[in-house]
């Protein structure tokens, strides 16, 4: 963050609530259990046969991490592609997975939501490294959402692998204000704005976001609508995933 600062001032600005988000993560680190890992463990870095694994390519980032780095730098990647499947199908069923082969203990499931949003950073550098202007907001926001949403995230996940929700009273995990209050919109344009470039539901010349975008629109509609971010996302879901395809489908075109 020091070395954005100066060189990229409004990212710095929009990432700065971010970092106390991860006071847990940080007061942790030093006793959390370590092993070898990837390092960049993520989809594109598997070669795969049908359905198996054939192999994981790109070690050059291999060391000494916590036990659950490629984890959750691999449910980070898919977030950012569709920030649903970190609470419904791939997420769930991945972390069960790795309970029951015991190579995910309680401790570290319980601060995975603020690894993810961690390593997020990395990307960050990245998209700055190569001036990716397109990336670098899509991650500000990504991030954002995942700071807004940590206090959601592990009861989820909690509820799907059948353990007793965790108890923690403490302020760090929770977003700041000004995280918290941008964290509505901030969850409808990113899904917006994914299923947009993906061509899922807009018309394909609707690939770029401005602030005439039914997107927008309907994002700031829901804003004022809704003061929930569970309703917000379940609002988005149904839109993307549902009847609410062809409606703005029409209006992108219109």
């Amino acid at each position: 963050m020091a070395a954005i600062h100066p060189r990229e001032p409004e990212t710095y600005t929009a990432l700065a609530p971010v970092l106390p988000v991860l006071a847990p993560l940080f007061n942790a680190w030093n006793d959390l259990p370590a092993t070898l890992s990837h390092g960049d463990f993520h989809p594109l870095n598997i070669i795969w046969q049908g359905h198996a694994i054939g192999a994981v390519v790109d070690w050059e980032f291999a060391g000494i991490r916590p036990t659950f780095f490629d984890a959750a730098n691999t449910l980070g990647c898919v977030g950012i592609e569709d920030p649903y499947a970190l609470v419904k199908g791939l997420a769930p069923a991945m972390l069960t997975v790795l309970r029951d082969e015991e190579c995910l203990d309680a401790a570290s499931l319980t601060l995975l939501p603020q690894m993810i949003l961690g390593l997020r950073f990395a990307w960050m550098s990245e998209w700055l490294r190569k001036q990716d202007r397109e990336m670098i907001e899509m991650e500000v926001r990504y991030m954002r959402l995942l700071a807004n949403s940590l206090d959601s995230l592990l009861p989820a996940w909690e509820k799907g692998l059948g353990i007793s929700p965790t108890v923690d009273d403490s302020e760090n995990k929770k977003a700041p204000p000004s995280i918290r209050k941008a964290g509505l919109l901030n969850c409808v344009i990113l899904v917006f704005e994914i299923a947009g470039k993906r061509g899922d539901f807009l018309s394909n010349d609707t690939c770029g976001f401005s602030r005439n975008h039914p997107g927008y629109f309907i994002a700031d509609m829901i804003f004022q609508l809704l003061d929930t971010r569970l309703k917000v996302c379940d609002l988005v879901l149904q839109l993307s995933h549902g009847s609410g395809r062809g409606s703005l489908r029409t209006s992108a075109s219109s």
